[in-house]
């Protein structure tokens, strides 16, 4: 085990707590954060979910404090997520195994947020890996149609809202397949909105903003941003100036 840093960025929940040796796998749908402590105390491990974070903590037999407080590098369902303890050893103790659900259904480049600070005792579990799983190409949605349909950031929303009746965001997920063709649909009406707006008619109190739910996951939350399992479940988000942060969701169109 490795004792966590006493800077402000690297201190654990309770000031003499290590950091427990864990290693992660993932398949499309699930994250499996595997958890070892030798000589664990198996009545004292506690686990809890949020959705961009895992927690965790226990003690072993002598009394010595283990804790991890991990800042996930892309959310999951909370409620979905799950807990056991392995009736078999791990390499470094005893160990538990917590099964988290994504939200998005796509592969992950790491599970921690700072997954640095944690080099000395992380570890990818590949026999939990799906190994047909591919990454995500590089996506150029944003920066083919900014000149018309700039991205939206959680610092800007009350200001977009300034001066227009209506603010319609489509959160795009480079992954996402099932939303994909309302992606050409959605950038060709901002482009006529954009165009249309000076003329002072209808298009001038509209404005149309894109969402990147994998950078802007705080607002992609508000918004409760999914992941539709058919197109037709796919939706756009309306927010209006005094209404709050709650949208109205709109259906996604595939057609024009």
């Amino acid at each position: 085990a490795v004792t966590p840093s006493s800077s402000s960025e690297n201190r654990s929940i309770t000031d003499d707590a290590v950091f427990p040796h864990f290693k992660w796998g993932q398949t499309k749908e699930k994250v499996f954060v595997t958890i070892a402590v030798r000589n664990l105390d198996r009545e004292s491990v506690r686990l809890s979910f949020e959705e961009d974070r895992l927690r965790f903590s226990a003690v072993d037999s002598g009394g010595k404090v283990y804790e991890l407080d991990l800042e996930l590098a892309q959310d999951v369902l909370a409620a979905d997520c799950k807990w056991e303890q392995m009736q078999r050893k791990d390499r470094w103790g005893d160990a538990v195994m917590a099964t988290l659900t994504k939200v998005f259904p796509v592969p992950w480049a790491m599970v921690a947020v700072n997954q640095a600070r944690y080099r000395q005792v992380i570890d990818r579990d590949w026999s939990r890996d799906d190994e047909k799983l591919d990454a995500i190409e590089e996506d150029g949605f944003f920066e083919e149609h900014a000149a018309y349909l700039p991205q939206i950031i959680q610092a800007r929303v009350d200001e977009e809202l300034v001066g227009v009746d209506v603010l319609v965001i489509h959160a795009r997920h480079a992954a996402c397949k099932m939303c994909s063709a309302a992606d050409g649909v959605f950038a060709k009406v901002a482009d006529k909105v954009a165009s249309e707006a000076p003329k002072q008619g209808w298009q001038s109190r509209v404005r149309m903003r894109a969402l990147d739910p994998r950078v802007e996951r705080q607002l992609a939350r508000q918004l409760g941003v999914f992941c539709a399992s058919e197109p037709r479940e796919c939706r756009h988000f309306v927010l209006a100036p005094g209404g709050g942060r709650k949208p109205m969701m709109i259906r996604g169109r595939h057609d024009e």
